[in-house]
């Protein structure tokens, strides 16, 4: 297997284990213990039978974590997938007319989207169309693109300029084959790198939202959302935010080193 053809496999794995992982942690998941209410049972410390212990209402904190993982891990799913097939192909219009009004215009909005946190408008958003998870993947993707779309601009004016591509031009080439032959696999690997290391400001949105109260709609858990409940009770039950801290700082570090993994792989693709 070549270099260049062992990174591409790198980044089809990558999504699919992003699309798939969502499922396996809600597959681990009880959902009874995560949703059965158990008031005797309320608040009780980490032990041999509820490793994280329980909730003001005695679910079980490990239960609700991997259904809360699970929930956050859809949102990012779906955002990542939504944002790379848009910055993809607007960062290689913009790059591959450079100087022109199409470019113009795609630069302008990825400025104006760089202005403004994009939490922010997700917020504001989300305050008009109100709480729930099903919309979210859609508005994230629809704000995350700009920064990866402006890289993918930067490397489509630099293989343009290479030797192969005015090659095929020469040879009568179309634009279309000349993006799907050599634009697309060069730029997937970088574009999806960029998106990955998103993925912690990602799932920051969804503590925010919970903030507002614009998380998803109760009794179903968030990754960000329990970290928030457990923190207003960090002083009688420390564990309540223990289990989803340890969940997110885990799923951040995963993440980071997959994506360093999928950086290499272009390094060694490009060498």
């Amino acid at each position: 297997v070549s270099r260049a053809t062992r990174m591409q496999i790198w980044v089809i794995a990558s999504l699919g284990l992003l699309l798939l992982l969502p499922v396996v942690v809600g597959g681990l998941a009880n959902e009874e213990a995560a949703y059965g209410v158990r008031v005797s049972d309320a608040l009780q410390p980490p032990s041999a039978a509820e490793w994280f212990g329980t909730d003001p209402l005695g679910r079980s904190q490990w239960n609700r974590a991997l259904v809360g993982t699970s929930v956050s891990l859809r949102v990012v799913a779906g955002a990542l997938v939504l944002a790379l097939p848009i910055s993809m192909v607007l960062g290689a219009i913009a790059g591959a007319t450079a100087g022109r009004w199409p470019d113009l215009v795609i630069s302008w909005f990825i400025a104006l989207l760089h202005t403004i946190p994009f939490f922010l408008l997700v917020v504001a958003v989300a305050a008009i169309i109100g709480p729930g998870t099903k919309i979210l993947p859609w508005l994230i993707g629809l704000v995350i693109w700009a920064p990866t779309a402006r890289l993918v601009r930067t490397e489509t004016i630099r293989i343009l300029k290479s030797g192969f591509v005015r090659a095929s031009q020469a040879y009568g080439t179309s634009p279309i084959q000349i993006f799907a032959r050599s634009l697309f696999p060069l730029t997937a690997a970088p574009a999806t790198i960029n998106l990955f290391y998103l993925v912690p400001e990602i799932i920051g949105i969804d503590a925010i939202l919970a903030l507002f109260g614009l998380g998803p709609k109760p009794p179903t858990p968030s990754l960000g959302g329990l970290v928030f409940e457990g923190i207003r009770r960090w002083d009688s039950a420390p564990w309540l935010a223990g289990c989803p801290c340890l969940i997110l700082v885990a799923l951040c570090l995963g993440i980071h080193f997959l994506a360093d993994r999928i950086a290499e792989q272009v390094n060694l693709g490009i060498s």
